[in-house]
């Protein structure tokens, strides 16, 4: 009987044994698997793209204020486009830090298309149309440090440059730290168009229309290169940055007009085209730059359009026929939308000249605004398409600029690949 009695336990001991082996063998692959992609999350969470903003460290905000807890007032400088990639905003961001945002000062177009009216910190505008308003001594008496993060257009004209420049000069004014919050171009790699020798105190700033570099870059040549008096500037790189094709969730609605990336890619030679009559652009429609067309009452051949479609399909663009209603013009305008699926593969300053002297050669009559000059550094583009300055005068000057421009740009050169010169 006790023999039976041992037999018995035997055989469960076996079946036990059996049955835990096969756990083993079912669950050790999935143990070793979890812990393979529990590894491999963290080397991607690591390797991952990261904005300046989603990169300010307890030891840099530690050597920045000298404290520990982080304590002094920040000054930010920012808008609708001062997010994470998850949409957090800035604010909140730097709140989590422990830092203490006490003012906001705003661009151009201020927060628009964002809620952020309802914060109870004083939001400041800086932009007025007649001239810039600057960051004196009474807004940043009681600011310890200025903060910068604003998402760009990637062309010199655009404002937010200039805002910039601005801060800038006044963190050198008054001796308070800046720091910029680096953020991708999204015009990609591409250094091209004219430059202006020497900047004013407006938008004129010496650097190439399309200029090819990061926020973060741009506010260190501005700081090496521009201003009399450099200021204290700390740029917050971003991680594993690609110029020719960075990966990210970023906020691309930069202002009412420039809501999609689409409009961006646009802006980047429509913008320009804009200040030519009698062209319109879509402005003040979700087709913002995204179209260029004509008044219909010009009579503008639909044969003529199907020939500037095949010109632009040459240059990268893509392009289908667009008509509607111009509440500016008070008539229909009809011509193409376009669409540039590559961007570091297609050339602004080239399309924009391209396009006009198409409709130059067509018998259109180009009127041409005093910002266009503006926006292009002066008159020689102007002057080259009404023919008053020879071809390959033109693409001398205009290219001799640009090589230049980018070895003395290249000490402020945080990334690789470095941009590239596109020559005219």
């Amino acid at each position: 009987m006790i023999r039976g009695a041992v037999r018995v336990i035997d055989s469960i001991c076996a079946v036990l044994k059996v049955f835990f082996l096969f756990l083993f063998a079912l669950f050790l692959p999935r143990i070793f698997l979890y812990q393979v992609t529990r590894q491999k999350l963290t080397v991607d969470d690591e390797l991952r793209f990261k904005l300046g903003l989603e990169n300010i460290t307890s030891s840099f905000l530690k050597d920045l204020t000298g404290t520990q807890d982080h304590s002094c007032s920040i000054g930010l400088i920012t808008n609708q486009t001062g997010k994470d990639q998850k949409g957090c905003s800035n604010i909140d961001v730097l709140r989590s830090k422990g830092l203490l945002v006490t003012k906001i000062f705003t661009p151009e177009h201020g927060f628009s298309c964002c809620n952020m009216q309802n914060t109870t910190i004083p939001v400041i505008s800086l932009y007025d149309k007649k001239q810039h308003k600057v960051l004196d001594r009474q807004l940043l008496d009681d600011i310890d440090v200025l903060i910068f993060d604003i998402q760009d257009a990637g062309m010199r004209h655009y404002s937010y440059i200039d805002t910039l420049l601005h801060t800038i000069k006044a963190a050198a004014s008054y001796n308070k730290l800046l720091v910029v919050l680096d953020r991708p171009n999204l015009l990609g790699a591409s250094m091209e168009g004219t430059i202006l020798a020497h900047g004013d105190e407006q938008t004129n700033i010496p650097i190439p229309v399309r200029y090819g570099m990061t926020v973060g870059e741009i506010a260190r040549y501005l700081n090496n290169q521009v201003v009399s008096s450099p200021a204290q500037l700390h740029v917050v790189p971003m991680s594993n940055y690609d110029r020719h094709a960075w990966a990210g969730n970023l906020p691309c609605q930069l202002s009412p007009n420039i809501a999609t990336l689409d409009s961006c890619y646009g802006y980047s030679f429509l913008g320009l085209i804009g200040e030519v009559v009698p062209f319109d652009i879509g402005i003040g429609t979700d087709k913002a730059f995204q179209c260029i067309l004509l008044p219909e009452s010009l009579n503008f051949s639909k044969k003529k359009w199907y020939e500037l479609q095949v010109v632009l399909k040459k240059l990268g663009v893509e392009s289908t026929f667009y008509r509607y209603f111009s509440q500016r013009k008070k008539q229909y305008c009809s011509g193409l939308r376009l669409c540039i699926s590559n961007i570091d593969q297609f050339s602004s300053f080239n399309t924009l000249l391209t396009i006009l002297q198409f409709f130059k050669d067509t018998g259109i009559t180009l009127s041409f605004s005093e910002n266009f000059d503006t926006a292009l550094g002066g008159t020689q583009v102007r002057e080259f398409l009404e023919g008053k300055i020879e071809k390959n005068i033109f693409e001398y000057t205009v290219n001799k600029e640009l090589k230049l421009f980018f070895n003395k740009a290249s000490s402020s050169f945080l990334y690789q690949p470095l941009p590239k010169v596109v020559m005219v």
